[in-house]
């Protein structure tokens, strides 16, 4: 009997574990960890690692760890519709505070997710699992993945700006790894998105550097497709040579449509439905697939000369992704009209008048549809322009009326100073006028409280805030609160207020203790922190 080769790899995982068994808990999470780490590259080995953990005593959140992982190793092997809960498991470590294994698990589930062509439920895994990954001791092969996954979603969506940003962000991960694969992905996805040349061909060249890395062949005929297909000078039979390489050689059947697509357009209709048969043996249970398999029959047929199977068939595509639009709310309005639009460019060459009516009707809803939703669009547009526009109006507003406050209280200060200046120079004392002796020896302000309504009024109630919360603050300890958050300085306080500085200083600490700030604390810094940046939003 031939004696099997076990791989260096695993057999020291499997001789560490087991010694690992004896040790603290805590140790066989860190090592559950490093295991996990290899999911991407060696899924096998990873199941028969985690195979050999599970005989070990283990705490609940390792051994729901060690489930998920080893259903999601299994799928990795061969993807297929998973029967463990990964969801259940998610919620249950994220209740355990297990944030690290919980944002892996809800990673993998984000990954099924988008393999079952859930797109936003996928997202929102992937979200999910962003944020608990983020919180933990980061796990950079994870992360990376995360948002390499959340860059192809957006993409999917057509949202190639965010998707850009994701793959970036992925970068910056995985660049710290040594999955090769996952790198030479998004070298190469952020080279497709980028619009700059050179950025462009850098990033091709990177991507193709890790695929000789890897020695996967058939990478490296995917990435000579793309940098024929960013050429200005693009030979089309280059291409066509690369599309049957990439299928007869590499078995990556996905390119078959190209392949029937350029077919029928030159009449080689034969080659066509051998490339059609291959296509249709695509593993890949995406939706795109499905639906580009029958808009090429359709386009078939169309070239045999059955119109009326064609416009069927492609009428039931029609129909079949609209009801997916209205369920799932995918922006995929384009998508489905630009391939109905073969049937209405085709529809002079249709017999039967009873199609030609059908196809009339079908694009004038679509039609209806289109126009409603771009009315409906304009009309949100400007009901929100007008009400930013009108927070902007009362925000400038408000600006203004606080500046107002501040200068009417600085021409207060300065009226003050100038008159006590005066006395100052011509040695006067009651020689001044009544009325000006009285103005100096008087609280500028007048009517604190009216000061505190107007301040009220423009900073948010702040000051009957601060009351309810520190309610042993007097109405003086508000007043000197309010005028630092005016701006005005102590010495411009003492003036307004006709108290010395000792006196003012003397209310801030007791302002400080009131507040349960230590001495230590700066009371402007406490005002700046919690008051002026409070009252501004």
């Amino acid at each position: 009997m031939q004696q099997i080769k076990m791989p260096k790899i695993y057999l020291f995982g499997v001789l560490f574990l087991m010694a690992s068994c004896a040790q603290h808990h805590k140790i066989v999470g860190e090592q559950l960890e490093r295991i996990s780490q290899q999911i991407w590259y060696d899924p096998q080995t990873t199941l028969l690692m985690l195979d050999s953990v599970s005989q070990c005593d283990l705490e609940k959140e390792h051994e729901l760890y060690c489930e998920a992982m080893r259903a999601y190793s299994r799928f990795r092997i061969q993807p297929h519709k998973v029967a463990y809960d990964l969801q259940s498991t998610a919620v249950k470590l994220e209740d355990m505070k297990s944030n690290l294994f919980a944002g892996q698990v809800y990673c993998a589930l984000g990954n099924v997710n988008e393999w079952e062509g859930h797109v936003y439920t996928a997202m929102q895994n992937l979200k999910k699992a962003e944020s608990l990954l983020l919180t933990s001791n980061i796990s950079c092969e994870w992360l990376g993945v995360v948002y390499y996954k959340l860059g192809t979603l957006s993409e999917e969506e057509i949202l190639n700006e965010v998707a850009l940003d994701y793959y970036h962000n992925a970068l910056q991960y995985l660049s710290q790894t040594d999955l090769k694969l996952f790198l030479a992905c998004v070298h190469r996805d952020i080279g497709r998105l980028s619009a700059c040349d050179s950025i462009r061909e850098a990033h091709f060249e990177q991507a193709k550097y890790y695929a000789n890395a890897l020695h996967d062949q058939s990478f490296i005929y995917e990435l000579r497709l793309l940098q024929l297909e960013y050429s200005e000078t693009c030979d089309e039979t280059d291409k066509i040579a690369l599309y049957s390489t990439l299928v007869n050689e590499c078995n990556q059947l996905r390119y078959a449509n190209r392949l029937v697509d350029w077919y029928i357009t030159h009449g080689y209709l034969d080659s066509a439905q051998t490339y059609l048969n291959k296509f249709s043996q695509d593993t890949l249970l995406m939706s795109w697939s499905k639906h580009r398999y029958t808009y090429l029959q359709s386009k078939l047929l169309l070239s045999l000369g059955r119109q009326e199977e064609a416009y069927t068939m492609l009428s039931n595509l029609y129909m079949q992704e609209r009801d997916e639009l209205e369920k799932t709310g995918k922006t995929r309005a384009y998508a489905i009209s630009k391939r109905y639009d073969l049937v209405l460019e085709q529809e002079r060459n249709l017999k039967l008048i009873i199609a030609q009516q059908r196809a009339y009707l079908l694009i004038g809803l679509l039609l209806i549809g289109v126009l409603l939703l771009l009315v409906g669009f304009l009309i949100e547009n400007s009901r929100r322009k007008a009400s930013q526009l009108k927070v902007e109006s009362l925000n400038n507003e408000l600006l203004l009326r606080r500046d107002s406050l501040r200068r009417v209280l600085l021409q207060k200060v300065e009226l003050t100073q100038k008159m006590r200046w005066y006395r100052m120079k011509n040695n006067v004392t009651t020689q001044l006028p009544d009325w000006i002796n009285q103005f100096l020896s008087i609280n500028l302000l007048e009517n604190e409280e009216d000061f505190q309504s107007e301040f009220n009024q423009l900073y948010g109630n702040v000051l009957t805030i601060l009351k309810e919360k520190y309610p042993s603050l007097t109405q003086m300890d508000l007043l000197i609160i309010s005028l630092h958050a005016v701006g005005l300085s102590i010495s411009d306080i003492c003036i307004l207020l006709n108290l010395t500085k000792r006196t003012i200083w003397s209310r801030r600490l007791r302002i400080k203790k009131h507040l349960g700030l230590s001495n230590e604390d700066d009371l402007d810094t406490w005002i700046e922190q919690h008051l002026i940046i409070a009252i501004d939003k």
